[in-house]
């Protein structure tokens, strides 16, 4: 792992197309995470029968009833009443323990309030600037939705190719130079060390471990980039249409992986043992 990481200290000079690579895999990442985001209004399109205006007024009509509700505004002005006078109330622990408690529900009150103004903000600012411009038809709507799935499978691709492109330019590069500095200190080593050596043992470590080298570098650059920042956005795009459901799902499936990988374990060696007994019954009876 040392000299792999003195090995990578070749790639220094070429920091900026790293960073470029890394903008195109950002942006890879967002265009997936669109792409599957984009499920979400094709099954409402298909499940409800009314086109993409009915239906993003009525989550702003269900937005707005929830951030005007009567007896939670009544509730939230009677706490900061209440609280007013006990403030102006000669303290007593009753006294106390009653403004903590008022204090507790009517911060919780007012975050619920500020959620639901928040989801109605993003709601009207997503209808004036989306919502307006799609056709009212449900299978237009849909085409519509269709040709840009499309469109961002296309540059997609077309960042998937210049991130893949830097990160092999980086890598041919530092294996280039990695291989002169290779040949520039085997030129300077006295001509028995290299007879002891041989020709052989040469020609392997400039090419084979110099190819590993370079593999484990394409890998590091390459998909130890991008594959995370795609999880990441899955991640956002999924929080996006439901956190609840986002959060039971990793705390449900995480140990589920574990166990599976577990019992897989168990049953792997379980077999490995039933092969080995029935090997040798196999031998005793021949």
């Amino acid at each position: 792992m040392r000299n792999f990481l003195r090995a990578m200290k070749y790639s220094w000079p070429l920091r900026f197309r790293l960073v470029a690579s890394f903008v195109a895999a950002m942006a890879v990442a967002a265009l997936w995470s669109l792409n599957l985001s984009a499920i979400y209004p094709v099954l409402t399109l298909m499940s409800e029968n009314k086109n993409v205006h009915e239906w993003m007024q009525e989550q702003i009509d269900r937005c707005e009833k929830d951030a005007n509700e009567p007896e939670r505004l009544e509730h939230i002005n009677n706490l900061r009443r209440d609280s007013e006078t006990m403030r102006n109330l000669p303290p007593t622990p009753d006294i106390e323990k009653k403004l903590r408690d008022h204090t507790r529900d009517l911060a919780q009150l007012e975050g619920q309030l500020q959620d639901a103004n928040r989801r109605l903000s993003w709601r009207l600012r997503f209808k004036a600037y989306v919502i307006d411009y799609l056709p009212p038809d449900r299978f237009e709507t849909f085409s519509l939705i269709i040709g840009a799935v499309i469109l961002g499978m296309v540059f997609k691709g077309f960042f998937e190719f210049w991130q893949e492109s830097l990160v092999g330019s980086v890598v041919c590069r530092t294996l280039l130079e990695l291989r002169n500095r290779f040949y520039r200190t085997i030129i300077h080593q006295d001509s028995r060390r290299l007879q002891q050596i041989g020709t052989a043992e040469l020609m392997a470590r400039v090419t084979n471990d110099a190819e590993q080298v370079g593999t484990g570098m394409k890998i590091l650059y390459g998909k130890m980039v991008v594959e995370p920042l795609k999880m990441i956005g899955c991640l956002f795009a999924a929080c996006f249409i439901s956190w609840q459901l986002t959060i039971l799902f990793l705390v449900l499936v995480a140990p589920a992986v574990v166990s599976l990988s577990r019992v897989s374990r168990l049953m792997k060696k379980a077999a490995r043992r039933v092969l080995e007994q029935m090997s040798g019954l196999y031998k005793i009876v021949r």
